[in-house]
This record gives C-alpha cells, structure tokens and sequence, in this order.
C-alpha cells in the first residue's frame, strides 16, 4: 500500500527557468491477487510549477473538480548569504546559503 501513495516528482531547470511537476505513471495491474485498488481523484496540487527568474514570475497549474486553472504571481526576492559549508554533488562543488523568509 504504501508504494501506491508514493509521488514521484520532476525537476527540470537551465539558468533562467524551472519546472517542478509530478511524474504521473500508470498502475500496474495486478497479477492474480486479490485485494482493493484506491485511486485519488480531485485538487491534490498534483499540476506543474514553471518559474523564471529573468522574468520574475511563477505560474502554478492546479486542476479541481475536472478543471484546470493557472495561478500567476511574481517572485520575490530573497537576501540570501553565503556560507563556507560545501558538498560535492557528481562533478559539481555546491555552497551553503541561507536566508530568512518572513510569513
């Protein structure tokens, strides 16, 4: 059971844009077992996430109730800093940052 509530997730990005959607793949069928399958229908936020930087904007893509709809906003800008902590990721050198985020 907990496979089947399990989301897996894509990022795409280059230097100016990204997407962030879910990677939606399509059940198995069971072979010769018995028991239940659940499937989820409705506004899970299960859409994509496009954002561009050069552009300062986001859209958001939901669907609820069998209808689509795109959410627009601006990004915002963040002071982040630079820390010394690195870590190595494949062939890339990676630094830490941090900002503070105000609700």
């Amino acid at each position: 059971m907990k496979s089947q509530l399990e989301k897996t997730f894509e990022l795409t990005f280059d230097e100016i844009t990204s997407i962030y959607k879910e990677d939606v793949k399509l059940d198995q069928p069971t072979r010769g077992r018995g028991g239940m399958r659940f499937i989820m229908i409705g506004g899970s936020g299960s859409g994509g996430y496009y954002k561009n930087i050069q552009t300062k904007t986001s859209v958001k893509e939901n669907e609820f109730s069998g209808k689509n709809f795109l959410f627009k906003d601006t990004l915002k800008s963040y002071d982040w800093k630079m820390g010394q902590e690195t870590k190595m990721i494949g062939q890339s050198l990676y630094f830490r940052a941090t900002t503070i985020k105000l609700i």
